[in-house]
């Protein structure tokens, strides 16, 4: 799923639907902090392009049906989580049949300044993930926003409560929380583009030419 979004989100229960219909047993990682009834159990929420949980999750699923191939499909933040995944480590595309990409924008530092346009209304769009992702913070404030984590990582609350755009928020708070030496710095290592190169298994990237976010070449 795509930022701030689930196993309960429209578009992932219509997929899921489709993929069970044409007889396929469908898995959704549920990205850590998106689900407002499952308590964290770590000072962390997800990152863009955080791959662990993709990780954990697909050596289960080999665990529990180990005759059966994968094919990994990701949304949004999922897909780019995906492309990285799978290029970040050879190894990683052992027993992946193929992989489905859709409607993300794969270098963000590229992708950053077309955010912030109204046309098609991209700008209304983050606003409301920017919105989502803030709530997903204060639900779980007490784990993710202690003093003692603000003194070491050096957030202000204030200003991740403040931001408006999802660059303002990782600049407050993802980049900050995770290490990064700059905003910049967290795009870069966090982008699919700069692993793409390494992906030799069939890849289908999908990108529709109206979508809100990501531009049309």
């Amino acid at each position: 799923p795509g930022i701030g979004n689930n196993s309960e989100s429209p578009y992932v229960r219509t997929l899921v639907h489709y993929a069970q219909q044409n007889g396929y047993i469908a898995v959704v990682l549920n990205h850590i902090g998106s689900l407002r009834n499952i308590p964290l159990t770590s000072p962390r929420i997800f990152t863009y392009g955080g791959t662990e949980e993709l990780d954990v999750v697909r050596k289960e699923v080999e665990r529990l049906h180990p005759k059966c191939g994968i094919i990994l499909v990701g949304c949004s933040m999922g897909a780019n989580i995906v492309i990285k995944y799978l290029g970040e480590n050879l190894i990683n595309q052992t027993g992946i049949l193929a992989a489905v990409s859709v409607n993300q924008g794969y270098d963000v530092n590229k992708a950053k300044s077309y955010l912030l346009s109204w046309y098609h209304m991209r700008r209304a769009y983050i606003y409301v993930m920017t919105r989502n992702q803030k709530n997903m913070i204060r639900h779980h404030r007490q784990q993710l926003l202690d003093e003692k984590i603000k003194s070491l990582k050096g957030i202000d609350e204030d200003a991740v409560f403040a931001a408006q755009t999802i660059a303002e928020l990782d600049e407050a708070y993802t980049r900050r929380r995770h290490g990064y030496k700059s905003l910049e710095d967290y795009y870069h290592h966090n982008s699919c583009f700069h692993y793409l190169h390494n992906i030799h298994i069939p890849l289908l990237v999908v990108n529709a030419e109206d979508d809100p976010i990501v531009p049309a070449p």
